[in-house]
């Protein structure tokens, strides 16, 4: 799979999924920079992003044996797409065994993703998953409660958001996911992959949109008519410290959630619910959406086929095969091993 810019971004409120074990989806990629990252700490397993030995960028593994610790990890992360899921966005029977295992050895199996619940609730079964994170940390379901954990942008903030994007980017149409369903106003380009039971309401306006939509999980703007870089470059000057801007390549595409959600923030608030120390998580992911959560963990793991970004060695995280190598699989086999 190719970088950002070579892919096509879908928001994940609309591929068309079916997903499980050896089963089809449509591929989705969204991606965000984190403005809240925290320092990297080589923890279990792997090799660095550039560095000798270990899982090196096309997935094959070198003679030299890692110098650190291998210890049982409390809790796994995993996006799905294009880390999890193959190219064909399926989880392989190499990955779900591994993940399998994981959980029957008592670790924690998380999935941190930017799609939202309603096509990831297969997954959340297949692994006997111990919390699933949608929309890039604003929502959280944990098994046996009843409510999800919803970090929201307020109507304000997101009348503020939208106000300020249309000044600066003219033509832009907005939709909003809640977490359940999803909105847009009458000037969202819509795909034609979109399924029609997914959309709630189409409405005229900002006023009649943010009304019908709440909470605001995810505050996604798109366009035909700007490039994407142009696009999350005018999000970040306009939106400021309001919230947290996110752009995949490809498309003409950006998505906002609330100021300090992303996939890290909300993994570091389970792990301190779980009495999990950061050292004690390995996380795994492709693309920049997924850097918070890769940089917070004591061990997190770059595909091989993800975002150049994240496989620059200055960044310092390990580096697995690529997700049509099963490579979460071959690192959570190693993992186990050796704990």
């Amino acid at each position: 799979m190719g970088t950002a810019s070579e892919r096509v971004g879908v928001p994940h409120a609309y591929s068309v999924p079916e997903p499980g074990l050896g089963m089809p989806v449509a591929l989705i990629r969204v991606t965000r920079f984190s403005q809240h990252l925290a320092p990297h700490k080589p923890g279990i397993g792997g090799a660095t992003a550039g560095g000798p030995g270990g899982w090196g960028p096309s997935g094959t593994v070198t003679p030299r044996r890692h110098n650190v610790p291998m210890v049982l990890p409390r809790v796994i992360a995993t996006d799905l797409d294009g880390t999890l899921l193959d190219q064909n966005g399926q989880v392989s029977p190499r990955n779900h065994r591994a993940l399998t295992a994981a959980v029957e050895a008592g670790v924690r199996v998380v999935i941190v993703t930017a799609r939202p619940p309603r096509t990831t609730e297969p997954f959340a079964a297949m692994f006997d998953c111990a919390a699933v994170v949608c929309g890039n940390g604003a929502h959280t379901q944990l098994p046996g409660e009843a409510e999800p954990l919803v970090r929201a942008i307020d109507r304000d903030t997101s009348g503020t958001i939208v106000e300020k994007l249309r000044f600066s980017l003219p033509g832009l149409g907005f939709g909003v996911e809640t977490g359940t369903d999803f909105y847009h106003d009458t000037d969202y380009h819509l795909e034609p992959w979109i399924r029609a039971e997914w959309v709630k309401g189409v409405l005229d306006g900002t006023d009649a949109l943010l009304t019908a939509a709440t909470p605001v999980t995810k505050l996604i703007a798109r366009s035909k008519q700007y490039p994407v870089h142009e696009m999350y470059e005018a999000a970040v000057t306009a939106v400021g410290t309001l919230a947290e801007p996110t752009y995949s390549g490809g498309a003409g595409l950006v998505e906002i959630s609330a100021a300090g959600v992303n996939k890290g923030s909300t993994l570091a608030m389970l792990c301190e619910r779980w009495g999990v120390d950061r050292e004690e998580v390995v996380a795994f992911g492709d693309m920049p959406n997924d850097r918070s959560a890769l940089t917070w963990a004591g061990s997190g793991y770059a595909m091989s086929s993800g975002h150049r970004d994240l496989l620059d060695p200055a960044l310092g995280l390990r580096v697995a095969p690529s997700s049509f190598e099963d490579g979460v699989g071959r690192v959570v086999e190693e993992i186990l091993e050796r704990a």
